[in-house]
């Protein structure tokens, strides 16, 4: 007995639908390179979509950073070799608005009195890694929760 006279047509096609729009998402996650792809971290991130890895080229960076997107942020090769520092430093270094975001390998600094180097408002976030020093405050989490600080 064949798939088709089995299950019946209409079935068949729900499953070979759910299969490829499953495939198209996991193709869909791309990698993009820090300054290779875009000068600017935040121009990275903001280009990026859901799954997306954005990956961090040595040298230190000085900009801030909204994350508005579930996506991966990490250096290339460690806190030690890459670095964000505040533009404005009345604002968080980098602001996390989206759930699902890992934060993995930098030094982030240079916020003044009262403000964090990473803030968080979105949940089940990973940050890890990280250096956070010269900041007015470290890590600071409002309304969000399931995020894990690991190391930093």
């Amino acid at each position: 007995m064949n798939l088709i006279s089995r299950y019946g047509v209409f079935k068949y096609t729900k499953i070979v639908v759910f299969v490829f729009f499953v495939c198209l998402q996991v193709a869909h996650a791309q990698t993009i390179y820090v300054p290779d792809d875009y000068s600017k971290i935040q121009w990275a991130v903001a280009n990026a979509t859901v799954g997306d890895v954005v990956i961090v080229r040595d040298g230190t960076y000085i900009e801030n950073v909204v994350i508005n997107v579930s996506i991966t942020l990490s250096s290339e090769n460690g806190s030690s070799n890459c670095t964000i520092r505040a533009l404005n430093t009345a604002s968080p270094v980098i602001s996390v608005l989206a759930n699902d975001v890992q934060i993995i390998g930098f030094t982030i600094e240079g916020t003044q009195t009262g403000v964090a180097g990473i803030s968080v408002t979105g949940d089940n976030c990973y940050i890890s890694e990280n250096l956070i020093t010269d900041n007015g405050r470290g890590v600071y989490l409002s309304q969000s929760s399931g995020n894990s600080i690991t190391m930093s």
